[in-house]
């Protein structure tokens, strides 16, 4: 809210300005202007650019000060103080003001046709409403640019590393099939022979005396069967290790 005081009667000339529409966020409006007032040489005032919409008193805009845009408070905390001074010198004051939009402010935004004034302050902080002809201007800003949430699918994939899966190497078959041979061939029944005694003990269990050319021929017997088992069961072994050996190369073990 402005404080409104009796001050000495002023008037504010605003020149022509070379553009009548603003188009960019950024975009700087300079307008030269004279200020004439009945007041001592040396008096002090602040300068304020304000856009707004014709028939209402909701002001918006950034004011160059010299140093920095500001934009308010601009009635409290001394507020005013932050805007462009002007010098009284002869009644009267020239100087430039530079404006520009603020983008944020609700009553910048819209657009549409807006007037544009410069409204005094004095050392006092008390705002007048000098008389001065506004210039009108077009403000279209650019819509603002609607941001999008990443989606799901943009997201980092971790990586996951696959633990190996351990090597089993089966036995083949055909070497279990030998090693059975070989233990079947181990474990044969083996025909006790009593030499010493010149008995031999039959399947029925009875004994028969014997001679020395009966235990030769049973001895002769056993290690022909012994023999040709055993001749076979080698053949087996060296074939199921041949065989192996063939499969393991072809699976690249």
């Amino acid at each position: 809210m402005f404080r409104f005081s009796t001050v000495s009667a002023a008037e504010i000339i605003l020149s022509d300005i070379d553009t009548a529409e603003i188009t960019k966020v950024e975009q700087e409006l300079t307008v030269p202007l004279e200020l004439k007032i009945n007041s001592s040489d040396g008096t002090v005032y602040y300068l304020r650019g304000a856009f707004f919409k014709e028939g209402t008193s909701q002001y918006c805009g950034y004011t160059w000060n010299g140093s920095e845009w500001y934009n308010g408070p601009f009635t409290s905390g001394d507020g005013w103080k932050k805007l462009l001074t002007v010098t009284i010198a002869s009644d009267s004051a020239k100087t430039e003001i530079k404006v520009k939009v603020d983008s944020n402010d609700s009553h910048c935004r819209e657009p549409g046709d807006y007037l544009f004034k410069v409204l005094r302050y004095t050392e006092a902080g008390n705002s007048s409403g000098d008389d001065q002809t506004p210039l009108k201007i077009r403000i279209a800003l650019p819509s603002p640019t609607p941001t999008t949430a990443p989606s799901a699918t943009n997201a980092p994939v971790k990586s996951q590393t696959v633990p190996a899966k351990p090597k089993i190497t089966l036995l083949p078959t055909h070497t279990l099939f030998a090693t059975a041979i070989i233990k079947a061939v181990s474990s044969s029944p083996k025909i006790p022979i009593a030499s010493s005694l010149g008995f031999i003990s039959s399947d029925s269990g009875e004994v028969s005396p014997v001679n020395e050319a009966s235990v030769a021929g049973i001895t002769e017997k056993s290690q022909g069967n012994i023999a040709n088992l055993f001749i076979p069961g080698i053949f087996l072994i060296f074939l199921s290790a041949f065989l192996s050996f063939n499969k393991l190369r072809k699976q690249g073990v």
